[in-house]
């Protein structure tokens, strides 16, 4: 099975940035057509972790409890509601992009890296930035919405725009037609242990 380890997003957060991309689909015509992220599958990757098989994906949620019992929940804030990957001009991706002021999300990711390596999954060569993707597109296009989107997203947020960060979720990752469909194997809470679903 597909698999990989991200940090899940609150039923706030979901709404929230559902609300913007349906903002960013209405004023940005050629991006209706864009593969959206389906709103339950929205997510922050800590560790794409290929194909693996059941008793791998045990061992690595049961060897991730074990490192992440001293290291308490943190939070990330929003950074900027839509960010156009590379470029405005040229956009393949949409973002919403995080910051990571005191570097919680990078440790938390280097720690997913090293219990990855000895299962035969590779380090990831490039730099950790928590983001959540929000659209892909198969050519690049221009999008004219990108910027802060703070009032939409807060209008749909009763909360400031920061996320609680309580736990690693290791995912399956099923390819279909219609898009990929996620399954949640287990939850590693941050400080206490794993939690099996």
């Amino acid at each position: 099975m597909r698999a990989f380890l991200g940090i899940e997003l609150d039923t706030e957060w979901r709404g929230a940035l559902t609300a913007v991309c349906a903002h960013v689909r209405e004023q940005d015509g050629p991006w209706r057509k864009a593969k959206w992220v389906a709103p339950e599958n929205l997510h922050v990757t800590l560790k794409f972790l290929g194909e693996i098989d059941t008793v791998t994906a045990k061992e690595i949620a049961a060897h991730l409890s074990r490192e992440l019992t001293h290291v308490e929940p943190f939070v990330l804030p929003l950074d900027e509601t839509v960010c156009a990957v590379p470029s405005q001009a040229r956009a393949k991706m949409l973002w919403t992009t995080l910051l990571d002021p005191a570097g919680d999300a990078t440790r938390l990711a280097g720690i997913v890296q090293r219990v990855a390596l000895p299962y035969g999954i590779e380090a990831d060569t490039r730099d950790f930035h928590p983001h959540i993707t929000l659209a892909r597109t198969r050519r690049p296009m221009r999008i004219d919405t990108v910027g802060k989107l703070d009032e939409i997203f807060a209008a749909h947020a009763p909360h400031e725009p920061s996320m609680s960060v309580q736990r690693a979720t290791l995912y399956k990752s099923t390819l279909t037609r219609q898009g990929p469909i996620y399954e949640i194997l287990a939850r590693v809470p941050l400080g206490q242990g794993t939690q099996p679903d």
